[in-house]
C-alpha cells in the first residue's frame, strides 16, 4: 500500500479559496433557502426573514426560534465543512457547507447571534474583507454586545432559544429592488418548504405570513392523483449497499384552457418531477436527469419523488442543492417505475384535449419534408419505449388487407413530421411543437385567426405547403435548441409572435 510521511502542512490560501467558493453556482433565493434549512434542522417552528436597504447595502436577516447553539456548535457553524452530526433520515443539511457557502455567495460579512437552553447568548462573525487582509481563516467568536441583545429581542422577543443570521456587505445580489427580490423569495420559500408550512411551521417574510404553494395543486378537487406508491430501492455502488424506500406521487392537473392554464402555471416549464429530499424540495419541474423526456403534451403532468438523505450518493445531490447526477442503476430503476405511468398520463391528457375536425390536408407537406430528411437540420430523437403487442393470426382471405396495412404502417414510419389541428383558444399560440421518437409533431391552433386564413385557402396547396414548411422550420429549430434553461424564453417568443399575428389579422 502506498504511504506518505507528512512533513509539511498543505493548507489552502484562505483569500483565494473563499473567492472561488463565491462562484459555486448558488442563486440568491436558493442560498437563502439553504440557510433556512439550518432553522428547520434546529427544530424551529417560527422562521422570520427580513430584507431592507441600509446605507446602500441590502441587508438580509433570518431569525428562528429553534434550539440555538452552544459554543462548540457555533464555532463549527461558520466553518467550511462543519463537523456537526447529521441525521440523513430527517436533516436538510448534509455537507456542513450551507451557511458558509450560501452566505459567501451573496455577501462579504456574516454575523450569527444565538442562544440555547442555557440562556447564554453568543456571537460569531466572519468578514471576507478581514480574511483577505490577514489571509487567515479568522473569525470573531464570543460574547454579544447590547446592540446584539436588542436585535435578538426585536426578532425573537422572549424566546428562550433561537438564532439570528445577519448578512451584510451584500455585493452579489442579482436584484437590488428590495420589493421585487422579497416577492420572488416569498414564492420560492412557499414552494420549497410547502410540506413544512402545511405541517404547522410558520414562515414570516417582510411581516407577511407565507402560505404554501403546491405545484401539484392537490387542494384542487379537479386534480387527479394517478398513483402514490412507495418503491423499495436495493442497489449497490462502489461496493456499498443502499436500501431505502422512494415514494413517487403521479398527478394529472386539471385543464383550464389556454388562458387559465397560463395563469395557474400549468405549462411546459413546470411539468415534471418535484424532487423532495426529507420533505424539502430540491428541484422543480425536473426530468430527473433524463428519466423521461419533457413534452408539450405533458404540461398537466406533475410528480413528487420523496427520498431521504440516505440515497444522496445515488441521487448525486450537489452541496448547493442545485443539480443532481443520478447513478445509472437508480436512473434505470426510476425509468422502469415511471415510463409506463407517464405514457398513460400522456394518453389520458391527449384524450381530454378539445378535438377539432381536420379540415386542411397536410399530407403533401409531410411527404415533401420527409423526402428531404437527410438535408435538414433536425432535433435529436426522443426515446420512446414501445409496447410490444402480439400479432393476431390472419387468414389467407385477409392477406391482401394485411399487406395494405403493413404498407400504411411503413409509410407512417418514413415520415419525419406530422401536422395536427387542435382547439387551443383564440389567445393561444399559433402552433405547439413536440416530438415522439424521431418524429416532429406540430399542432396547429385551429382557433387562431391566422390558421383560419389557411382554412379559407385550403385548396391552394402551394400556399398551405409553404406555411407548413415555415412552421416546421420554426418548430424543429425550437426543439433542437430547447433546454431547461431556455424553455421559458422560447415559449414566450412563440406566444408573442402568435399575439402579434392575431392583432394584425383581426
Amino acid at each position: 500500500m502506498l504511504s506518505i510521511k507528512a512533513n509539511s502542512k498543505n493548507l489552502p490560501n484562505p483569500a483565494k479559496l473563499l473567492d472561488s467558493l463565491r462562484s459555486t453556482g448558488y442563486d440568491n433565493y436558493n442560498a437563502i433557502a439553504d440557510i433556512v434549512d439550518n432553522s428547520i434542522d434546529a427544530e424551529a417552528n417560527k422562521i422570520i426573514v427580513d430584507i431592507f436597504q441600509e446605507k446602500g447595502d441590502m441587508k438580509i436577516i433570518l431569525a428562528d426560534n429553534g434550539k440555538g447553539m452552544d459554543f462548540y456548535t457555533l464555532d463549527e457553524a461558520l466553518k467550511l465543512g462543519s463537523e456537526t452530526e447529521k441525521d440523513y433520515q430527517s436533516d436538510l443539511g448534509r455537507f456542513g457547507m450551507g451557511l458558509s457557502t450560501a452566505s459567501l455567495s451573496m455577501c462579504r460579512r456574516t454575523e450569527v447571534i444565538t442562544r440555547n437552553g442555557s440562556g447564554k447568548m453568543l456571537k460569531s462573525v466572519t468578514d471576507l474583507d478581514w480574511i483577505k487582509k490577514t489571509n487567515e481563516f479568522d473569525k470573531y467568536l464570543g460574547d454579544v454586545n447590547d446592540e446584539d441583545i436588542k436585535l435578538y429581542e426585536n426578532y425573537l422577543k422572549d424566546s428562550p432559544s433561537g438564532t439570528i443570521v445577519i448578512l451584510s456587505k451584500s455585493d452579489r445580489i442579482t436584484n437590488n429592488n428590495t420589493t421585487q427580490f422579497t416577492n420572488i423569495l416569498k414564492k420560492h420559500i412557499a414552494r420549497i418548504f410547502r410540506r413544512f408550512i402545511e405541517a404547522g411551521k410558520e414562515f414570516i417574510i417582510a411581516n407577511e405570513k407565507i402560505k404554501p404553494i403546491d405545484p401539484l395543486m392537490l387542494d384542487d378537487e379537479k386534480t387527479r392523483v394517478y398513483s402514490d406508491e412507495g418503491y423499495e430501492i436495493k442497489l449497490q455502488k462502489n461496493g456499498i449497499s443502499y436500501e431505502d424506500t422512494i415514494r413517487i406521487k403521479f398527478v394529472i392537473l386539471p385543464d383550464y384552457g389556454y388562458a387559465g392554464n397560463k395563469d395557474k402555471g400549468i405549462n411546459f416549464q413546470n411539468e415534471g418531477f418535484y424532487v423532495m429530499r426529507n420533505q424539502r424540495e430540491l428541484f422543480a419541474g425536473s426530468n430527473l436527469d433524463g428519466v423521461y423526456n419533457k413534452d408539450t403534451h405533458l404540461t398537466r403532468f406533475r410528480a413528487e419523488i420523496y427520498f431521504s438523505g440516505a440515497l444522496d450518493d445515488l441521487m448525486g445531490v450537489h452541496f448547493t442543492k442545485r443539480s443532481i447526477s443520478i447513478d445509472q442503476s437508480l436512473s434505470d430503476t426510476l425509468k422502469e417505475i415511471s415510463r409506463s405511468q407517464i405514457r398513460e398520463i400522456r394518453n389520458i391528457a391527449e384524450s381530454e384535449r378539445p378535438k377539432s375536425e381536420k379540415v386542411v390536408s397536410h399530407n403533401e407537406s409531410e411527404n415533401l419534408i420527409s423526402k428531404k430528411s437527410k438535408l435538414l437540420v433536425k432535433p435529436p430523437a426522443k426515446e420512446e419505449p414501445r409496447e410490444i403487442k402480439p400479432r393476431k393470426d390472419v387468414t389467407k382471405d385477409k392477406k391482401e388487407t394485411l399487406i395494405d396495412t403493413d404498407r400504411d404502417y411503413t409509410e407512417k414510419l418514413r415520415l419525419i413530421c406530422k401536422f395536427e389541428e387542435r382547439s387551443m383558444e383564440k389567445v393561444g399560440p399559433l402552433y405547439s411543437p413536440t416530438m415522439i421518437g424521431k418524429k416532429v409533431i406540430i399542432t396547429w391552433n385551429s382557433d387562431h385567426p391566422f390558421y383560419k386564413l389557411i382554412v379559407e385557402k385550403k385548396e391552394d396547396k402551394t400556399f398551405v405547403t409553404a406555411l407548413d414548411f415555415l412552421i416546421y422550420s420554426l418548430a424543429s429549430a425550437e426543439l433542437k435548441a430547447i433546454n431547461d434553461e431556455n424553455v421559458s424564453l422560447l415559449e414566450d417568443i412563440r406566444q408573442y409572435m402568435s399575439q402579434n399575428l392575431r392583432v394584425l389579422i383581426d
